[in-house]
This record gives C-alpha cells, structure tokens and sequence, in this order.
C-alpha cells in the first residue's frame, strides 16, 4: 500500500505540473501503518471534524495521535491513499466495473491469509443482513417482500 501510495502521488504530481503546492514526501510501509492506526482511532473517536484531533485550544481534549503524526502529514496522505496501483486498468477483463476494484488487492491478500490462519468448522451459520444503499449500484435489486425493498 505504501508503494501504490507514493506512485499515485507521483502520477499526481505530474498531472497538475506542481501547482505550487507541498512536495509530496515518500511514505515508508511504517508510516502508513501509523497513519491507518489514526484512521481506526478517529473511527472509534466521536470528534465532529478531523482538525478537531489536532487542536489545543482547552475546549478540545488533547488526543495521543498528536505525538504520532502531524495534521498536515496527515491530510497528504490521506489524499494520496491508495490500496491498488495507480497502473491496473479500471475496467476489468469482463468489461464491467465493480465498486469493490479498486480494493480487490487487498480483499485477496486477506482471503488468502484468512484461508492459511483459519479452517472453519463443519457447524457454520449465516445471517443475512439488509442495508439501505443510498448511492446507484448495478447490483441493487428489487425485493419488494423483504423489509427493504432494495
């Protein structure tokens, strides 16, 4: 992820020509491991707004992430993230776009590491679980008797 994410801030870069704004300084695999670490703090956090981790004005509480990464470091990289490489194809071999491509990379990792550390048992049970989508998708369907109906 680190490697995908310095590439796709050097196709960016070159895109707009360096506007003028920071240079973008490579990210290290540890890095980035700190910074998803924020990531899943700020998720089980309740701040309103992300800036609010990083204010010490004695109305906010001062939170540990300060010590780890700086606002503005944080920001960079969250705008240049990147799980897949800026290189692959966006339109798939079977020709139609999935919403979940651009994180199949890592899916597959994790399959394939979930497969090695973990044989299920003979006893398993599913649940099924409904959402309402608010967004498009060319995998919503119509299920008028079902609670929601798509």
């Amino acid at each position: 992820m680190a490697a995908n994410t310095n590439s796709y801030a050097a196709v960016k870069a070159r895109e707009r020509q360096l506007e003028g704004g920071m240079k973008w300084k490579e990210v290290s695999a540890a890095e980035l491991g700190v910074w998803l670490e924020i990531v899943l703090y700020m998720g089980a956090d309740s701040s309103p707004a992300v800036n609010d981790y990083w204010k010490r004005d004695g109305l906010n509480p001062v939170h540990p992430i300060c010590e780890y990464m700086g606002e503005t470091q944080f920001e960079e990289m969250k705008r240049y993230f990147q799980i897949s490489s800026p290189y692959l194809s966006k339109i798939p071999p079977t020709g139609r776009q999935l919403c979940h491509s651009t994180v199949d990379v890592m899916l597959e990792q994790l399959r394939k590491s979930s497969q090695q550390d973990r044989m299920p048992s003979t006893h398993i049970s599913l649940d099924e679980y409904m959402m309402t989508a608010t967004r498009w998708s060319p995998d919503a369907y119509m299920m008028p008797p079902k609670p929601i109906e798509q």
